[in-house]
């Protein structure tokens, strides 16, 4: 299993255990990484859904392969997640499946989450992408007002596409930064958490209870 400890970044994340897969020219059966099982389900997240949608679960986690190297319990599921590891959880149903969405960032912000990473990884490109467009032009109200008419669709469609909760952007009209040649931005965001625990309360009640007064 992979030491997590010393790494401290939300560029990165790692998983265990090892799966088991068919290597056909041999003849035979090797256990390798998970790796390319994620990158593989990375790809059919985008393609399927969005960046910001988890790499994990039963629609965009499964794994091909003929095992895992262990079949974890909930136990050992739930301490390798503490510790930042992102387990391949082995279910009757589906076989190998990708059990998690943490990066390795130890402090507890919305960044732990790999899914928040690609989104504001995609969010910086596809702005970036029309930011550039005003590059030269002067530098006044209307290149200001040109650049929130320009970003404020592209996070209009994240939010649209569960992304984001919601919003703000600000553009600053600070004599120095005009002074600087600088157009200077803030886009404040509360992206959209994806759901990693459901808690069901079941409650008896008596025959004669009315659900309509519960």
């Amino acid at each position: 299993m992979m030491d997590t400890i010393g790494l401290d970044t939300n560029y990165s994340a790692t998983y265990w255990p090892w799966i088991q897969v068919r290597d056909n020219d041999n003849s035979t059966q090797l256990y390798i990484p998970p790796t390319g099982e994620v990158v593989r389900n990375i790809a059919l997240t985008d393609n399927v859904s969005y960046p910001w949608f988890a790499v994990a679960g039963y629609s965009r986690g499964l794994v091909n392969a003929v095992k895992a190297l262990k079949k974890l319990t909930l136990d050992e599921r739930d301490e390798l997640y503490k510790m930042r590891i992102n387990p391949i959880a082995t279910f009757s149903d589906t076989g190998p499946i990708i059990w998690g969405n943490k990066t390795l960032q130890v402090k507890e912000s919305a960044l732990d989450r790999i899914n928040v990473r690609r989104l504001l990884l995609r969010t910086r490109k596809l702005v970036s992408a029309v930011a550039v467009r005003l590059l030269f032009e002067q530098n006044d109200d209307q290149v200001r007002n040109e650049f929130t008419r320009l970003v404020n669709p592209i996070l209009e469609a994240i939010k649209k596409e569960r992304g984001l909760y919601d919003f703000r952007m600000t553009v600053s009209n600070d004599p120095e930064d005009i002074d600087q040649n600088t157009l200077r931005g803030k886009i404040y965001i509360k992206p959209t958490r994806s759901l990693e625990y459901i808690d069901v309360e079941f409650i008896i009640t008596p025959t004669g209870a009315s659900f309509e007064n519960i």
